[in-house]
């Protein structure tokens, strides 16, 4: 089960290397785009689309709105957009907290 879980990250990292040019052009026009609209268009999956994004080095936003550049959004846009990712990192970091202190409860051996 676990290689199998490998296997699908690479094949996402895979795409999302092939269509990053193709990705970024759709965001040229300077608007948002949502994810949907985006991968059906370029013929994949939102994980893809949100592998881009991530290795993009800050060079695309997302969020509920969508996707868009950074460059082309407002500046209230990208503080919110930080705001977001800062707040989900909190939220993931409390529940590995939880996680660990449920399994050091339940005696499980690290």
């Amino acid at each position: 089960m676990q290689q199998m879980n490998l296997l699908a990250a690479k094949v996402d990292q895979d795409a999302a290397t092939r269509l990053t040019g193709a990705f970024l052009a759709q965001l040229e026009d300077g608007g948002w785009h949502k994810g949907r609209e985006l991968a059906a268009r370029l013929r994949t999956n939102e994980r893809v689309l949100r592998q881009i994004a991530s290795d993009s080095s800050g060079a695309v936003l997302s969020g509920q709105r969508g996707y868009r550049l950074t460059k082309s959004a407002t500046i209230e846009e990208i503080d919110h957009a930080e705001r977001w990712l800062l707040s989900q990192a909190r939220h993931m970091t409390d529940r590995a907290r939880q996680i660990r202190i449920a399994r050091n409860r339940s005696g499980v051996a690290a």
